[in-house]
């Protein structure tokens, strides 16, 4: 089993150094004892946000407390070179805390919630502090489990026109907008950050889109089809250039994989997506059962693609 990942709050945690003995947060404690089942004499992986993996041994685990000693220290290289800073209008149940984990998983380096106008929660003072450090939480969670040592910061929410006010700076600024006129592709490529504007439940009102376009953002169409306020970052996000570069290479990889023809490579690629970064298993089985070639390329999504995909 893979050592297990661990977020030490710089603010609230031991600091992580070195040598250094650290006792884990009680609610870390408790879950890897209870959950994990760790014991005197496991590894674990500690980071705390700076970019660095902190390997350690633990050395004392009693009731709800844990003690881990650094062993030795790790540098994390696999953030993107584009920061990607996302202006998510807050959605209601569990939509909003899918599309942060989701979102963190690949690659978002900032998150702003947004009280648009159709956003059905209505968030302020303690209520609103509570929530965002829920929304942390998701953050915490999606990087210990996705490998990331640098922690995205949950803002606090804000009204759309508030945070305009503020002239949030990115290189390339987007709206979603299902009746815009034009697509990603249609811009330039972007490069250094950017600003990624999305609507709640019910998109943001036309109002939003031309407050949004007065302070240079974009309205930009996915499709045809109108997506979901939880499937449309994520959808965005894909399209950046990092993630199109390791689509590309991973189509060359397939090309050469014997039993695959070319025109099957695109609904693979497709497949091994949802596999991968929304946990859509029935997608490449579904296919692999439809498909002429299905049983060979079932055999590499299990044995090959998936695998040099995580790699």
């Amino acid at each position: 089993m893979a050592n297990q990942r661990f977020y030490c709050d710089p603010k609230t945690s031991d600091k992580l150094a070195l040598g250094a003995q650290v006792r884990l947060p009680e609610s870390t404690a408790v879950h890897a004892i209870r959950a994990l089942r760790l014991g005197v004499g496991d590894q674990a992986i500690l980071f705390n946000g700076d970019g660095q993996d902190y390997i350690s041994e633990l050395i004392h685990v009693q009731k709800n407390e844990v003690i881990a000693k650094i062993l030795k220290t790790k540098p994390v290289e696999n953030e993107s070179p584009i920061k990607i800073l996302l202006a998510q209008a807050i959605s209601s149940g569990d939509r909003m805390d899918f599309t942060l984990q989701k979102a963190v998983e690949m690659g978002v380096t900032e998150i702003q919630p947004i009280a648009s106008q159709r956003s059905v929660i209505k968030l302020s003072g303690e209520r609103a502090e509570k929530r965002r450090k829920h929304w942390q939480n998701v953050v915490n969670s999606a990087c210990e489990q996705s490998g990331r040592a640098f922690v995205p910061q949950v803002a606090n929410p804000m009204s759309l026109s508030d945070w305009l006010g503020t002239k949030p700076e990115a290189e390339t600024k987007i709206t979603l907008a299902p009746t815009a006129e034009i697509t990603l592709k249609d811009l330039n490529k972007p490069t250094g950050t950017i600003c990624l504007l999305v609507g709640a439940e019910g998109g943001l009102t036309e109002n939003e889109i031309e407050l949004a376009a007065s302070q240079g953002f974009h309205p930009i169409k996915l499709g045809k089809r109108i997506l979901r306020t939880e499937t449309a970052p994520l959808a965005a996000i894909i399209t950046t250039p990092e993630e199109t570069y390791a689509l590309q290479v991973r189509k060359a990889d397939l090309t050469k994989l014997p039993y695959i023809s070319e025109d099957a490579v695109g609904f693979v690629m497709c497949a091994l997506w949802a596999h991968t970064h929304v946990g859509m298993e029935s997608v490449a089985t579904w296919w692999c059962k439809a498909n002429e070639v299905g049983k060979h390329v079932g055999e590499l999504l299990q044995q090959e693609v998936v695998v040099s995909w995580h790699q």
